[in-house]
Formats: structure tokens, sequence, C-alpha cells
């Protein structure tokens, strides 16, 4: 009985998004990776991640997608109240 392959397309499939490792998701957002451990067991901050076994990866557009939820263009009045605290000491 012959084998029957299947023939992987040359193009990505456009519901498959670039995923990135650990590094390489830390590499873009100017962080450690020990820094993205932290955020996936704590849950603490909310960048999606996959999980393909031991493996853990990052969706190129999740971690895009984080980026514009957090950019801005002021300080919060938490930050500000942080800065007048270290000022004044």
């Amino acid at each position: 009985m012959a084998r029957k392959y299947i023939a992987v397309p040359a193009v990505p499939h456009p519901n498959i998004s670039h995923l990135l490792t650990p590094a390489e998701a830390a590499a873009a957002l100017h962080l450690s990776e020990d820094t993205l451990a932290v955020w996936r067991s704590t849950q603490r901050v909310s960048l999606k991640f996959v999980r393909i076994g031991r493996k853990i990866l990052y969706r190129a557009e999740d971690v895009q997608a984080f980026i514009v939820e957090r950019t801005g263009n002021q300080t919060t009045h938490c930050d500000q109240s942080w800065r007048r605290r270290a000022v004044s000491r």
C-alpha cells in the first residue's frame, strides 16, 4: 500500500498567525523572558499566549494588540501621584 502525503501549502493559511518564541516576544516588548513568565503564571497582565505541549508561543498579532492597547498620550493620575511622592522625599 502506497503512503499518501499531504502537501503543505507554501502560503500560510490566513487564519494562522506568525508565532513568536518568548525570547522574540520579550525583545519586541523590551522586556525580559522572566517578566513574561511571571505574567503568565500570575495572570497579572492579559497578554495572550499559546501552549503547545510544554512549548509557550505568542501570536504576533496578540503582541501587537497588547502594544496598541497600552499606547497613550498622557500619564495617568496614578503615575503622577507616584512622581509627586518620589519628588517630595
